[in-house]
C-alpha cells in the first residue's frame, strides 16, 4: 500500500481490542482489522453501538461515531501538518433555532 498522508481504514467491525467490547473484559472485535492496524493511522468503524468513542489501539486512532439511526455521526478534520480533529456529534444538537 502506498502511503499517503493520511490512510484511512473504514471498516463495520471494530478492531479487536478498541471500541468492541460488550461486557467487562469481553472484546468481540475483527482480528484481521487489528493485525492490520499498523498501516493506517486512522481507524473508522461502527458495529457495537454502545462503544461510541474515539480510542486508540497500538498507537492508532480509532473512532466509532455511534448509532447513525440516533442521529449520530463523526466529523474528522485533517491537514497535513496536525493530528486529526475528531468531533463527536449528533444531529439534534444541530436544531435550528428561529
Amino acid at each position: 500500500m502506498k502511503k499517503n498522508r493520511w490512510n484511512i481504514l473504514l471498516t463495520h467491525a471494530p478492531p479487536y481490542g478498541a471500541l468492541d467490547e460488550v461486557a467487562p473484559d469481553v472484546h468481540v472485535g475483527c482480528h484481521s482489522a487489528a493485525a492490520v492496524i499498523r498501516e493506517f493511522d486512522l481507524v473508522c468503524c461502527g458495529h457495537i453501538h454502545e462503544q461510541r468513542a474515539v480510542s486508540e489501539l497500538n498507537g492508532r486512532i480509532c473512532v466509532n461515531p455511534g448509532p447513525a439511526k440516533e442521529g449520530n455521526y463523526a466529523v474528522i478534520i485533517l491537514d497535513d501538518e496536525n493530528e486529526p480533529e475528531i468531533i463527536l456529534k449528533n444531529i439534534r444538537d444541530e436544531a435550528v433555532q428561529e
